[in-house]
């Protein structure tokens, strides 16, 4: 099965609203347990990460059609 998901701009902004929601929350888990809380860097850190590199394959993909 292949997966024929179209790419829209609009799709790419929601993700990009999602990404910066993301990071707000790494910044708060910050403010409230410190600068290097493990809990912080290893949870919402990493989902921050997960969702640029997501928004970014997104936005090759747009680049190619």
């Amino acid at each position: 099965m292949g997966n024929n998901v179209v790419i829209t701009q609009e799709k790419v902004q929601i993700k990009e609203k999602k990404c910066h929601d993301r990071y707000d929350d790494f910044l708060l888990c910050q403010r409230e347990y410190g600068f290097n809380d493990l809990k912080c860097r290893n949870y919402y850190l990493k989902k921050y990460e997960q969702c640029i590199k997501k928004l970014d394959n997104m936005k090759l993909q747009i680049q190619r059609t």
